[in-house]
C-alpha cells in the first residue's frame, strides 16, 4: 500500500523524483530453524509457526523495506568509498550491511549505489556539529544532493527549466559506472556506482555527442529516433517513464 501511494505521488508530481535509501537489512535472513515466525495461512491470516528443517533462507537477498519496491522512485544502495579513481567495477566494494533486491515481481532494485560508509555528516547537536556515520541513509542524501546539482546545471543551459523525474532517474543510471562482478544491472549494486562527472557531461553535451530527449506518447503511438553511430565509443540509450501505480 505504502508502496502504491509513492508511485501515485510521483505520477502527479511529474518532476519530483523521491530518493530513498535501501535498507540495512542484508543479516535478517530470517529466524533459525526451530524458532518460531509468523506467515500467513491459506486464508491469508497471520498464524504463529516453527521453522522447518530444510527451507533455505533468502541469502541476503529480496531483503528491501516494503516502500523501497516502489517502481518510480530512485533506490540507492551504500558502498564502500573508493580510495583512488574508478578504473573498474572491482574498485565498488559492497558495504556489510545494504539491502539487497530484487522486488518480488524481478525488478532491479536497489537502483544505483553511492559511499555510505563512514561518511561525514552534519548534526543537530550543534550549529557547527559534526560526526562520522555509516548506513544507507548517508547513501541517499548524497545520491539527493547531487541530483539536484544536475538539475540545476540542466537549468542554466535550458532557460530554467528542469529535468522530469524520470530524466533524471534516467540520467543517472544510464551514466552510472558499472559495479559488481557480473555485467549490467543487478540485485546488489542496481546499475552502478554515481557518477556526477558523466552526468553533467551528458548533459553539457546534449545535442551534440549525447542526446536527451523528453516526449509523450499516447496510446497506441509509435516514435523512432535514427541515428549514426559516430565510432568512438559504445552506442547505449536508455528509457525511463513514470509509471501509473500498480494493484495492490
Amino acid at each position: 500500500n505504502e508502496a502504491q501511494v509513492w508511485d501515485s505521488i510521483a505520477y502527479n508530481a511529474p518532476y519530483y523524483l523521491m530518493v530513498k535509501s535501501a535498507g540495512n537489512s542484508r543479516d535478517l535472513n530470517g529466524p533459525p530453524v526451530g524458532e518460531t515466525y509468523w506467515r500467513r495461512n491459506a486464508s491469508g491470516t497471520f498464524v504463529s509457526a516453527n521453522r522447518p528443517a530444510g527451507i533455505s533462507n533468502n541469502d541476503s537477498y529480496d531483503i528491501l523495506s516494503t516502500v523501497s519496491t516502489a517502481k518510480n522512485i530512485l533506490v540507492v544502495g551504500a558502498v564502500n568509498p573508493i580510495t583512488s579513481v574508478y578504473s573498474s567495477s572491482n574498485d565498488v566494494v559492497m558495504s556489510t550491511f545494504s539491502s539487497w533486491g530484487p522486488t518480488d515481481d524481478g525488478r532491479i532494485k536497489p537502483d544505483v549505489v553511492t559511499d555510505g560508509v563512514n561518511v561525514l555528516s552534519t548534526i543537530g547537536a550543534a550549529n557547527n556539529a559534526y560526526d562520522v556515520y555509516t548506513g544507507t541513509s548517508m547513501a541517499s542524501p548524497a545520491a539527493a544532493g547531487s541530483l539536484f546539482l544536475l538539475q540545476e546545471h540542466y537549468s542554466k543551459l535550458h532557460a530554467g527549466t528542469f529535468m522530469r523525474s524520470a530524466t533524471l532517474k534516467g540520467l543517472a543510471i544510464h551514466t552510472a559506472n558499472e559495479a559488481g562482478l557480473a555485467p549490467g544491472p543487478d540485485y546488489q549494486y542496481g546499475w552502478g556506482l554515481l557518477n556526477m562527472q558523466k552526468a553533467a557531461a551528458v548533459i553539457t553535451a546534449n545535442n551534440t555527442t549525447d542526446l536527451i530527449q523528453e516526449n509523450v506518447l499516447n496510446n497506441g503511438a509509435t516514435f523512432s529516433l535514427p541515428v549514426i553511430a559516430s565510432g568512438n565509443g559504445t552506442l547505449s540509450a536508455t528509457i525511463c517513464w513514470t509509471d501509473v501505480k500498480g494493484t495492490v
